[in-house]
């Protein structure tokens, strides 16, 4: 049984006549339209942080607390083990 050729993940992978013939040209009207044009620059330094979306921010805030918290435990477990 052979393994099915690998593709550079950068281009699309060649579309398959039924024939069993390997065509170049988009199947789909959707790869046909042009590119997006592309964003803006991006901010640099704490300009930066206005490009963030609402799910980045939540993400962010959710790993600041989880470390806070664990920080949190690390100082209980040696003021506990200093203890008498």
């Amino acid at each position: 049984m052979s393994s099915p050729p690998q593709h550079d993940s950068f281009s699309p992978a060649p579309a398959q006549k039924p024939g069993g013939s390997i065509s170049t040209t988009p199947s789909s009207p959707a790869a046909t339209a042009s590119p997006e044009p592309a964003p803006g620059p991006l901010g640099t330094g704490w300009a930066s942080l206005l490009d963030l979306n609402r799910y980045q921010w939540f993400v962010f805030a959710v790993a600041a607390i989880a470390w806070m918290a664990d920080c949190m435990d690390q100082q209980l477990f040696n003021l506990v083990r200093s203890c008498p």
